[in-house]
C-alpha cells in the first residue's frame, strides 16, 4: 500500500511539473485616442516568420493564444480603419505567460490614397477557374442535338 501511494506521488509530482511548461500572450486592443476596446481585431503569432496562430479579440477587445512553447515569436494586430502594428522579437520563456496590450491607431485615407476597391487587378492570377457570360440568344443558339 505504501508502494502505491508513493508512486501515486511521484506520477502526481511528474505531471504537476509537465504542465507549466507552457506559456501564453494575452492581452487587450484598445484605440490610442478613445482608450475603447476594438472588437474584431485580427491577431497573428509567428514564430521564425512561421504562422503559429491567428485569433480575433472578443467584444471586449481581449485576445489570447495558449499552450505556447518558450521561443521567440512575433504578433501582428490589424483591424479595419486602423494601421497594423507588428512586435517582433517577443521572448517567451517557459510558464511564464506575457501580457501584450495594442493601442491602434487610426488610418485617415485622404485623397491622394488610392480606392481600396478599385484596386484590385483585372486579372486575378490566383483564380484557378473561368467564367462566361452568355445572352439568351447566345444560348438559344447553342446546339442540342449531334
Amino acid at each position: 500500500m505504501k508502494k502505491i501511494f508513493i508512486l501515486c506521488l511521484i506520477f502526481s509530482a511528474i505531471h504537476f511539473a509537465g504542465v507549466s511548461q507552457n506559456s501564453s500572450i494575452y492581452g487587450t486592443i484598445t484605440e490610442k485616442d478613445t482608450n475603447e476596446t476594438i472588437p474584431s481585431a485580427n491577431i497573428l503569432l509567428e514564430k521564425d516568420s512561421v504562422k503559429i496562430a491567428q485569433t480575433i479579440s472578443n467584444i471586449d477587445g481581449y485576445y489570447a493564444f495558449y499552450d505556447l512553447k518558450a521561443g521567440i515569436y512575433s504578433l501582428k494586430v490589424s483591424c479595419m480603419g486602423c494601421k497594423t502594428i507588428t512586435m517582433d522579437n517577443i521572448k517567451l520563456e517557459v510558464g511564464k505567460d506575457k501580457k501584450l496590450n495594442f493601442q491602434m491607431i487610426e488610418k485617415f485615407i485622404t485623397h491622394g490614397d488610392p480606392d481600396p476597391i478599385n484596386t484590385r487587378p483585372i486579372i486575378d492570377i490566383y483564380k484557378m477557374e473561368t467564367e462566361t457570360t452568355l445572352k439568351a440568344e447566345q444560348i438559344m443558339r447553342i446546339p442540342t442535338e449531334r
